[in-house]
């Protein structure tokens, strides 16, 4: 996977307004559907903010489960938090989908991305 070091905004034309905030509210372990594959498109994680509500991991993957963080291990009300600098954290492959694993437990917060034709 290469490495975007850019300002996002600026590479694609975009601005704040094209950011989608996906919410993440799961109960128990489950897979999150952040954003479907779309042909052509590439998926940016440019913030997240996540909670666990008991211990267990969290990983981003893509749709065909090829994995993009492995699974990062949490106590129950650990979590993590990415702020949104303008340079993608991740991203998916161009065309491919990407989803939130909670394994364990349930999680709650949210994923913010930016959809790009690169």
């Amino acid at each position: 996977m290469a490495i975007l070091a850019t300002n996002a905004f600026e590479t694609y034309g975009k601005t704040l307004e094209d950011l989608e905030v996906v919410p993440v509210n799961e109960a128990a372990a489950a897979v999150v559907a952040i954003k479907a594959a779309a042909s052509g498109k590439k998926v940016l994680v440019m913030a997240v903010g996540l909670t666990m509500r008991a211990a267990g991991t969290l990983s981003f993957r893509l749709i065909d489960n090829t994995v993009i963080t492995g699974p990062m291990e949490f106590v129950e009300g650990g979590g993590f938090a990415l702020a949104n600098t303008g340079v993608p954290h991740f991203f998916s492959t161009t065309g491919g989908g990407l989803e939130l694993s909670i394994g364990v437990s349930g999680a709650d917060g949210f994923v913010t991305i930016l959809e790009v034709q690169p």
